[in-house]
This record gives structure tokens, C-alpha cells and sequence, in this order.
């Protein structure tokens, strides 16, 4: 039970992430700090236009407005409810049973929500979720308390070692030979973190491209969610060599018109991803400003998307 509920927590902290979550949760996001005021560059910028991402119910109390309230969207389709259909991965077979339809702004893709149906008792008390783009490859598939493939932890400890562990036992699933860069995070308590994720991405100007592949196991080193954005976000081969400092001038203007008096803001993430049919940087921060006498804080989603 101990660990059915880290999964729960572990579960839902990647949720919020993935749609935005509020400053609350702020301590899973790993902040970076803007650059200083005299590094902005020039002083107009490169032009771009922005396109603001709310956070849905974990967003903004300030009465805002978006281009777009939050990332995903939930599109149900009574005529395709329990729609059935099966994939396989690593080995096994999975029998799908489908939810809805979802789409994500960042990235720009759709996906159809599948839940996996079994007699299996393994997968008896399971929470599940399969979502398959539409040429039908695997987007992201998760057992929060099952088993999809597993490593030997206690041979895998160092990070290079693990990597290529969960590589090797998804390697009919992924390819990473194309990753330049790969992350593993671990188990912390005091950020209530309780699995292992390893995560391969490439980057351009410390742009972290967001046609990655992220897989999560648990402590004992069971996979149970791989998350492989690479089937997903495409266009970025043909994407320009983005710089965040380019755009600064731009961001802080449109800081200054959605929230008047900003007196600082941070950067938690900046990713080079797609957002209506555009490359971009995707940048989430937090902005203090003034507000009736006082300074409240919020969080910012923009996508910059360049305008030659």
C-alpha cells in the first residue's frame, strides 16, 4: 500500500507538470534564474509574437485571460467510448479500451486515451493509461502500479549505468542512439519525488528539445511509465537555432502588459517545442508584481514564436 501511494503522488506531481501546474508545486519544477538586466541584449529585440498558456484550475487567480486556458484539452467521443483495440510493448500484449481524445498545445498533438482492460490478476488493482498518436505509434504508457519492463537497480546505480539499463530493457520501444543528452533524477523526500526518471534529449543553445523520451521506475527498478514525446512533437529538424536572450525584451514587455508594475520575475524551464504548427521556446516562470497596494506572485506560460 506504502508504495502503491508514493506512485499516486509521483503520479499526480507529473500530471500537474504536464498541464501547468501552480506555484504550489513549484519545488518540481528546478527554477533557473533570468539573466541580469544588463545582459537583455538589444534593446528591441528579435520579433516574435507570444502566445499565453493558462493553467487550468492550478492557474492564475487574477482574473487573466489566455490564448489558451491550459495546455491539454479533453475531447470526449461517446460514439467511440470503449472502442476496443490492442498494442504491444516490451514483449507483452495490452487490450485497450478507449477513453477520449486529448491535445496538447505544447508540442501541438493529439492523442487518443486508452485505459488497458486484462484478467490478468497482476494488473488486477492497476491504474493504466496508453495514449497512441494517430498513426497509432505509442505516446505514453503507464501501470502506476505495475510492471512494464524492470532493471536490476542494485547493478545500476550510477547514473550512466542505469541509462543504459532502461535503455537496453526497452530497447524493441526506444532508440536513444539519436539523444545527445540524457538526466536522471532521483528519489527525493523532501520534494515528496519517490521513483527514478531517466530522460534523453538533445539541446541547442541550452534549448532542451521537447521531442524527448522520459522513462520512470520505481525504486525496486520496475519501469512503469515511458513517455516518448519523440513520436509526438515533430518539426523540430527544421526548427532556427532559437536564443532565449533574443526574446527577452519581448518577454518582459509582455510581462509589463499583462500584470503593469513587474518587480522580478524567474524562469523555472525553457524548451524548444511546437506550438500551433510553429517552432518555439516554451518558457514557464514565476512573476512578482504589484497589486493593490501589495505584491502578489504568479506563474507564466509563454510560447515565443519567432516572426521574421
Amino acid at each position: 500500500m506504502e508504495v502503491f501511494f508514493k506512485r499516486i503522488v509521483s503520479a499526480l506531481l507529473a500530471v500537474l507538470m504536464a498541464t501547468g501546474c501552480g506555484l504550489a508545486f513549484g519545488a518540481c519544477a528546478g527554477g533557473k534564474d533570468k539573466p541580469s538586466p544588463a545582459s537583455h541584449g538589444s534593446e528591441e529585440g528579435a520579433p516574435c509574437r507570444i502566445v499565453t498558456i493558462g493553467a487550468g484550475e492550478w492557474g492564475s487567480k487574477h482574473g487573466l485571460t489566455y490564448d489558451h486556458v491550459q495546455n491539454l484539452t479533453q475531447i470526449p467521443d461517446e460514439s467511440r467510448e470503449g472502442e476496443k483495440r490492442t498494442i504491444e510493448f516490451a514483449g507483452r500484449e495490452y487490450e485497450l479500451s478507449f477513453i477520449r481524445r486529448v491535445s496538447f498545445v505544447v508540442g501541438d498533438y493529439t492523442v487518443d486515451e486508452y485505459e488497458i482492460v486484462s484478467d490478468d490478476p497482476a494488473l488486477k488493482d492497476v491504474r493504466t493509461l496508453v495514449r497512441l498518436l494517430p498513426d497509432g505509434s505509442i505516446g505514453q504508457i503507464a501501470l502506476l502500479y505495475g510492471t512494464l519492463a524492470s532493471i536490476n537497480i542494485k547493478k545500476n546505480k550510477s547514473e550512466k549505468k542505469m541509462a543504459a539499463a532502461v535503455a537496453e530493457a526497452l530497447k524493441s520501444e526506444i532508440d536513444v542512439s539519436g539523444f545527445e543528452h540524457f538526466k536522471v533524477s532521483k528519489p527525493d523526500k523532501e520534494k515528496r519525488i519517490y521513483d527514478y526518471s531517466v530522460r534523453w534529449y538533445n539541446e541547442t543553445n541550452g534549448l532542451e528539445h521537447g521531442d524527448s523520451v522520459t522513462v520512470s521506475l520505481d525504486p525496486e527498478g520496475n519501469i512503469f511509465r515511458v513517455l516518448m514525446k519523440c513520436n509526438a512533437v515533430r518539426g523540430l529538424d527544421k526548427a532556427p537555432e532559437l536564443k532565449l536572450e533574443d526574446y527577452l525584451p519581448a518577454i518582459e514587455a509582455k510581462l509589463a502588459e499583462i500584470y503593469g508594475e513587474v518587480k522580478d520575475y524567474e524562469f523555472r524551464s525553457e524548451l524548444l517545442t511546437i506550438v500551433e504548427g510553429s517552432p518555439c521556446i516554451f518558457c514557464k516562470g514565476d512573476v512578482e508584481f504589484e497589486s493593490e497596494g501589495g505584491t502578489a506572485t504568479d506563474l507564466f506560460q509563454f510560447a515565443v514564436i519567432p516572426e521574421n
